[in-house]
């Protein structure tokens, strides 16, 4: 049982460090009406530890503009951008 226990303790601790740490920056692009444009996620935490964030799209000169919500719900991430009625996944 003892063995069960501390198998299962470290099997639990692995799965965490395992984890993908999304803060950083994060580049690629968007296609719309078949023309390439760049964005820039950044991600950081904030004073609590949660994830915060901001974009930028820098063919257009708009730099620093926030995420309405941001979901991180397992290896998965949901954007939404209200200011452009868009989201991200």
């Amino acid at each position: 049982m003892r063995l069960f226990l501390l198998f299962s303790i470290f099997i639990f601790l692995s799965s965490s460090l395992l984890s993908q740490n999304i803060t950083g920056n994060w580049k690629g692009s968007i296609e719309v009406s078949g023309q390439k444009i760049p964005i820039v996620f950044h991600f950081y935490k904030d004073s609590v530890g949660k994830v915060d964030g901001k974009w930028d799209s820098p063919s257009q000169n708009a730099m620093g503009m926030a995420f309405s919500e941001i979901d991180i719900i397992d290896d998965s991430v949901h954007l939404d951008i209200k200011i452009i009625s868009g989201s991200y996944e």
